[in-house]
């Protein structure tokens, strides 16, 4: 099948779709397993029915070679079911980004020796035709762990998700006013539902699975159709927003809480209130119907739990024992015990619990204590046997109900835990960037081996003038500097905490980190030690640069000044003020006598960094500066801007030369390669771009997992070393065909 890309080619455009849809099951029901299983590892057909179809349908093909009517040896079927787990777990991004499949495969698949994985890499090297950035490194969530799939359709943060009671379907509702429908076996959005006025805080779906309903900040509630998406009926009753809803095991009646300090049962059929239930004297935050339908559990922030009687609406009784609000309330399958979870109180931060109780004595049986982070949600496994806790530092705790041990703890899952299968197996979690994650619980994370030695969330990353060595900031403040021909650590450092920017001095002798303490630390490369700590900022550090003759250091910070620090003495030499908002971005003209400033008031600021006199600020820009570097040269600053804008502007003529709208999102990093002939740019639209600069063309791009945060070339500067969250991604810029 080497010459399918040319046979596809050739074919009428209708022919070459029909042949990509259906060869694959063509050569299942022949059972000519050779052929397709060879056809599967084929870049070609890969990439091409992408290109036409989608990532669904190709995932879809990988299902064939299971038959047993197929022979194939086990190993081959291994290496086949890791393919479409890659697939899977990038098909949010090949669905919008059809040329990331090659990038993708190697981000993902690259540690993997199996021949049909090492066949299939090496076709999609030699297939490209055009420049390309090629991971010299997994650094992509890869096939086998915990992560299933990404669901992405929402732009905003998602605050409410539930789910079938069979665990195939989900329905996230957000800030955006939007309900999404997903069928979680396939990965792909159903339904999309409009209809409230404000955001939404609160969604169930009723255990018949035929309804859902959303409770929102416009004070109400709405009951949809689940398999046409229609709007059925809007309740309205509340003065305040809907905090929580939960239906009765019937599925005939609503519950809803709201800040009102109400709780109000509504007729699913009718949509009539039937009684409301008071008695909270704060917000009611968690409600939840016992199995046998015949009590209202209730959670507040005036720290207790209620318990209702359903059919009469009777308080039946009052728990009390929390010191904080109580956030999230479950109930065992027996209807014998509630489990409830607090969150902090800011005056006493390590409060967040779980307390058991007993339902038919109203006392409480045991305290789980946590990590005194906030309790967020709180989910019991079909079973009875395990409690499962979703926490505010995006934990996930499990313990057991009988032993009251604990059974895990899950760190590192990329968002906040909002649902969980019946059988606590598997899980969504609500990223910061507005997708769902699915996830295997009882799978371990699997990592490259360079991301397993980091660990940390990447905040800053600088290259040694040299370029064979790097040095990145974590959020816990560690400093590590690796080789980058070897890819081992050289050394560590600690920071007093977390790292917004870090440089090595140009003579490479000395490495400078902030710290959110509003600090500068200074170390000797050579010895390791700590020689300053710069004090002077009223404001967190966002940016440091030094001098080309290493004499000084220059920091832009979130207090609106810049300061001119001696790195022989320690000491401050002058601050430069004249922004009105945070100082964004700083860069230094070669020639060491300009600082140019970026910042969030929306204009550059041009300094004499000798007399510290301002010498000009350019306005008219309509967002903040996020992003500023200047050509080897010195003849051109570039700056990147919050709404995705790429500006490159001559310094001796004080003009724009051109503008690119680069990103979706802001444009956080920027560095010039060595030669001066290409930019490279990341925005928090998950991109990494390179751009000519001489013709103003993209280049190429890599499309992320996360918001790229900081970006650098290395070695031949041909090498691009970029950071996303936990993530450090190493790439090489390839010019395609026979490279």
């Amino acid at each position: 099948m080497n010459n399918l890309a040319t046979r596809l080619a050739k074919m009428p455009s209708d022919q070459r779709r029909a042949t990509l849809a259906n060869l694959p099951t063509h050569l299942a029901k022949a059972a000519q397993a050779e052929r397709l299983q060879s056809l599967l590892i084929n870049f070609n057909f890969l990439e091409g029915k992408i290109s036409i179809l989608t990532p669904q349908q190709l995932i879809e093909d990988y299902d064939l070679v299971l038959q047993p009517s197929l022979k194939i040896a086990e190993q081959t079927k291994s290496s086949l079911q890791l393919i479409k787990k890659a697939i899977r777990l990038s098909s949010n991004i090949l669905t919008q980004y059809k040329d990331q499949l090659a990038p993708h495969l190697f981000a993902r698949l690259l540690s993997y020796k199996e021949p049909a994985i090492g066949d299939l890499l090496a076709q999609a090297k030699q297939s490209q035709k055009e420049p390309w950035l090629r991971p010299l490194f997994p650094s992509l969530t890869t096939p086998g762990g915990r992560l299933i799939d990404t669901l992405a359709g929402h732009n905003t943060t998602i605050k409410a998700v539930a789910l079938t009671a069979d665990g195939r379907l989900a329905v996230s509702g957000t800030y955006d006013k939007i309900l999404n429908v997903w069928d979680l076996e396939i990965g792909e959005k159903c339904l999309t539902l409009q209809g409230h006025d404000a955001a939404i805080t609160s969604v169930a779906i009723t255990p018949n699975g035929k309804k859902i309903i959303s409770g929102s900040v416009d004070k109400t509630l709405k009951v949809w159709d689940l398999e046409t998406g229609v709007e059925k009926l809007t309740l309205r009753g509340h003065h305040s927003l809907v905090t929580t809803v939960a239906v009765t095991p019937d599925s005939k009646w609503v519950i809803s809480g709201s800040r009102d300090k109400s709780i109000k049962i509504w007729d699913l059929a009718t949509g009539e209130e039937l009684f409301t239930l008071t008695g909270h004297d704060a917000p009611v935050r968690s409600v939840a119907v016992t199995p046998n339908g015949k009590w209202v559990i209730s959670g507040a922030s005036d720290t207790n739990l209620k318990v209702w009687n359903l059919a009469t609406g009777e308080e039946l009784c009052t728990l009390t024992g929390h010191n904080s609000s109580v956030t999230t309330v479950a109930v065992t399958p027996d209807s014998k015990r509630v489990v409830s979870g607090s969150g902090f109180k800011v005056s006493d931060p390590d409060t967040g619990s779980l307390k058991v109780w007993n339902l038919e004595m109203g006392t409480e049986d045991f305290t789980i204590e946590g990590d005194g982070s906030a309790v967020m949600t709180v989910f019991i496994a079909s079973n009875g046997e395990q409690v499962i806790a979703s926490l505010e530092n995006a934990a996930i705790k499990a313990w057991n109900l009988r032993t009251q041990e604990e059974v895990f703890t899950i760190s590192e899952h990329g968002g906040q835990i909002a649902a969980i299968t019946p059988d606590g197996k598997r899980a969504l979690a609500a990223s910061p960037d507005g997708s769902l994650k699915f996830l295997d619980l009882g799978v371990p994370e699997v990592y490259s081996t360079l991301t397993t030695q980091l660990g940390r969330i990447i905040t800053t990353i600088a290259v040694t003038p040299d370029r064979k060595s790097i040095i990145f900031g974590t959020d816990d403040g560690t400093l590590k500097v690796w080789d980058l021909e070897t890819y081992q650590e050289q050394f560590t450092l600690k920071n007093q905490s977390l790292s917004l920017s870090v440089l090595i001095t140009p003579d490479g002798k000395q490495i400078i980190a902030s710290s959110q303490d509003n600090t500068l630390k200074v170390w000797d490369w050579q010895t390791k030690k700590e020689q300053f700590t710069l004090t002077g900022h009223a404001g967190v550090i966002l940016q440091i640069v030094a001098t080309p003759d290493s004499s000084m250091a220059i920091s832009g910070a979130s207090d609106r000044t810049l300061v001119v620090w001696d790195l022989k003495t320690g000491k401050e030499r002058f601050t430069l003020r004249g922004h009105d908002y945070s100082v964004n971005a700083v860069t230094v003209t070669p020639d060491g006598q300009r600082v140019i400033s970026g910042s969030a008031d929306k204009t550059l600021k041009f300094w004499d960094l000798q007399t510290g006199e301002e010498l000009l600020t350019v306005q008219g820009f309509n967002v903040p500066v996020c992003s500023l570097t200047i050509t080897p040269d010195g003849k051109q600053v570039i700056f990147g801007l919050e709404d995705g804008t790429i500006k490159l502007w001559s310094l001796e003529k004080l003009e724009e030369v051109f503008t690119v709208l680069g990103h979706a999102d802001a444009v956080w990093a920027l560095t010039v390669t060595p030669d001066g002939k290409q930019v490279v740019s990341g925005a928090y639209d998950k991109t990494l771009k390179v751009w000519d600069l001489a013709t103003k063309e993209l280049l190429a791009s890599f499309v992320a997992e996360g918001s790229i945060l900081c970006c650098e070339t290395v070695l031949d500067g041909r090498t691009i070393i970029s950071a996303e969250s936990g993530r450090m991604h190493c790439l090489r810029l390839e010019e395609g065909g026979d490279e």
